[in-house]
């Protein structure tokens, strides 16, 4: 079971702190850990976690009914971050954004949240980036991702 407590400590010293949730079980632990604020996590293709977008508005009511803010959706299309064609990861990364947005219609907030690496510059519906972007990664130019590696540091 998680246990938010830690985080909800962080929140009392003043912190903004936003979990992704997809589940009873984790509105639970965030409600009893201290944490303020959620993003309802949807699955968007990528099925390591996220709720079914169909559920994705009555956990939002059961996190309001338990006294979290709900500031909107989170998805991941990981499962996309390297497909060739580009063509291709730009159709299925909107097909993912569909859900996500189809989603959110029944959760509302004001956050939109998604992306990587290998999908930032097609990815044009989510109003915040919820991943790390890697830039470094070689893997990632052979795949046609646009970033341009200016620099190679290494440790001595």
């Amino acid at each position: 079971m998680l246990d938010a407590r830690r985080l909800g400590a962080v929140v009392e010293r003043g912190a903004r702190v936003s979990v992704a949730v997809d589940s009873v079980q984790t509105i639970a632990a965030a409600a009893e850990g201290g944490v303020r604020e959620v993003l309802i996590d949807v699955n968007v293709g990528m099925p390591r976690c996220g709720c079914q977008p169909e559920r994705a508005g009555a956990l939002a009511d059961l996190a309001r009914e338990r006294g979290l803010r709900v500031r909107g959706v989170m998805g991941y299309e990981g499962h996309l971050q390297m497909l060739n064609p580009v063509d291709d990861r730009a159709r299925y990364t909107e097909d993912a954004m569909k859900l996500l947005l189809e989603a959110h219609a029944d959760v509302g907030g004001e956050l939109v949240s998604a992306g990587g690496t290998g999908t930032h510059a097609l990815n044009t519906w989510a109003t915040e980036s919820g991943r790390l972007l890697r830039p470094d990664g070689h893997a990632y130019t052979a795949a046609g991702v646009p970033f341009e590696q200016r620099c190679r540091c290494s440790a001595r």
